[in-house]
């Protein structure tokens, strides 16, 4: 939307018009070099392996990896792309194109270690869900659905792969900490302890918040997985109708139903969903 210097700018640029990795990468590179004297936070998205799910065609790079058998359309497209189930072509088709996204990414990550030292730049990389389609399993809970990437590079940031338990909600404080800014304390997420936090999380939540489909909240300890379900799909304004759901504590090492054994757990757990959903979406209590 042009440039002026001191002011926000925003590119734009609807998904089925294109606007894939490399054009992005390079707008950004010229971004960088065009402001090369200022602060800058630059946010990007990159939608291209939203193409395996909705099945759209390959781009050149991975197609001419993929072996012919997988690159016939198998109509087993869901309704959403997050709908989308188990399929072996499109788990094979992912990886391709997973790995072309991070061949034009190596461009943009050579430009900023050129140009800039460690301690000049924060780098993250990460995902807002996983995909349904990497694991043949009847439900959009799954640990390849739930789980994302959260990669870091940069000021303030030792080399490490911890294993502590974070949210989505945690990678706004962890730029502003790394950044040496102040962490507003209204806000759900917290610096992890592996960043610099107070402490480590014992438990994450993750919702499943979309219309046509049940309300659905997962929270994971080293335990089990709690699971709350409405029995009500989720309306297209969002509201969430709480009148009737059911709940499951599956220990994830025996796959049982413990929600008898761990009463106080589950009162807990399903606490906790309910606080959420009534202070940050429409709900329907009645």
């Amino acid at each position: 939307m042009g440039y002026l210097r001191g002011i926000d700018r925003f590119l734009h640029r609807n998904l089925t018009g294109g606007s894939d990795c490399k054009d992005i990468v390079m707008e950004v590179i010229e971004h960088l070099a065009a402001f090369r004297d200022k602060n800058l936070y630059v946010a990007i998205s990159l939608m291209d392996l939203h193409h395996v799910a909705d099945e759209i065609e390959e781009h050149l790079l991975a197609e001419v990896e993929t072996a012919f058998e997988y690159r016939e359309k198998r109509d087993k497209k869901g309704d959403t792309s997050v709908q989308t189930w188990y399929n072996e072509a499109k788990v094979v088709k992912y990886g391709h194109e997973i790995r072309r996204l991070d061949h034009f990414l190596g461009v943009l990550y050579d430009y900023v270690k050129k140009h800039y030292a460690d301690d000049e730049m924060l780098v993250i990389l990460h995902s807002d869900h996983g995909q349904t389609y990497l694991e043949d399993k009847n439900v959009i809970y799954h640990e390849s659905r739930l789980k994302i990437p959260f990669m870091i590079r940069g000021r303030g940031v030792a080399p490490q792969q911890p294993e502590e338990w974070i949210e989505s909600v945690d990678i706004l404080p962890s730029i502003l900490h790394l950044c040496g800014l102040e962490v507003p304390r209204d806000i759900d997420g917290r610096v992890p302890a592996c960043l610099g936090g107070e402490a480590e999380r014992d438990s994450v939540l993750t919702q499943i918040l979309h219309p046509d489909q049940t309300y659905t909240a997962v929270i994971k300890d080293a335990t089990h997985d709690f699971v709350f379900e409405t029995e009500e799909a989720v309306l297209h304004d969002l509201t969430v109708n709480l009148a009737a759901y059911k709940t499951r504590l599956i220990n994830r090492d025996t796959g049982l139903d413990e929600k008898d054994d761990y009463r106080e757990k589950v009162n807990r757990y399903e606490f906790r969903v309910m606080d959420l959903v009534r202070n940050f979406h429409r709900w329907d209590g009645n």
